[in-house]
């Protein structure tokens, strides 16, 4: 009976005394777990650590903000180019000051005008309207004038102001704005005005509401 004992003993082994292996095992498995619990800077994703994950995405966020300041910056600076020269071609260069002494209308060439940048002329109002340049203003002056003067049925007709003709006009550039225009009530950029006037009837640009509006004066020479 021993010998049976004794082989079943070899055949399952040690048994240790009740209370120390449970004590043995559960020393192991702690240890175990000590072991496998990373640290706070040993967590990893695709194999760096989140320490450096973060580092990586802050470099990550901060290139994508100074390309997007940089593609605005230049996309700012390209409209701002584009509308200076833009303004240049409207108002014939009188924003930078080199604007021709003279302009010589395109179609009715017996006018000469009289440029004068950066100043008004508040009175003397035929008709307001809208043109696209300082340029066509002075055209369309220069026809009212060739019809005003040209036809005899209209001077018979009435001496109202529509059938004086023009001796000056005053273009404000920023009135192209057609929301603009409406919202200060005036119905173009391009006013038409009648005679006689001299330079004494010049103004300084004027203001609404604290804002200023650059205007161009030309007054009809012969």
């Amino acid at each position: 009976m021993a010998s049976t004992a004794s082989r079943r003993s070899g055949v399952l082994g040690w048994r240790w005394p009740p209370g120390e292996e449970r004590a043995e095992h559960t020393s192991t498995v702690e240890s175990f777990t000590d072991r496998a619990r990373p640290g706070p800077g040993d967590l990893r994703y695709l194999g760096l650590s989140i320490r450096v994950c973060r580092i990586v995405l802050f470099v990550i966020l901060l290139l994508i903000v100074i390309l997007f300041v940089t593609l605005f910056g230049v996309q700012t600076s390209a409209l701002l180019k584009q509308a200076i020269a833009t303004n240049k071609v409207i108002d014939m260069n009188c924003s930078t000051n080199q604007a021709p002494a003279t302009y010589v209308p395109r179609l009715h060439r017996d006018s000469i005008f009289s440029i004068y940048c950066s100043r008004d002329i508040s009175t003397h109002d035929l008709f307001d309207i809208i043109t696209p340049d300082f340029e066509a203003c002075m055209d369309s002056c220069s026809n009212q004038r060739y019809i005003a003067t040209g036809t005899t049925e209209i001077q018979q007709a009435n001496q109202s102001s529509l059938s004086r003709p023009c001796e000056a006009v005053t273009f404000v550039p920023q009135l192209l704005n057609t929301t603009l225009a409406l919202e200060w009530e005036w119905g173009g950029n391009c006013f038409l005005k009648y005679g006689p006037l001299s330079t004494a009837d010049l103004k300084p640009n004027p203001r609404r509401g604290g804002d200023e509006f650059l205007c161009n004066a030309a007054i009809i020479l012969s």
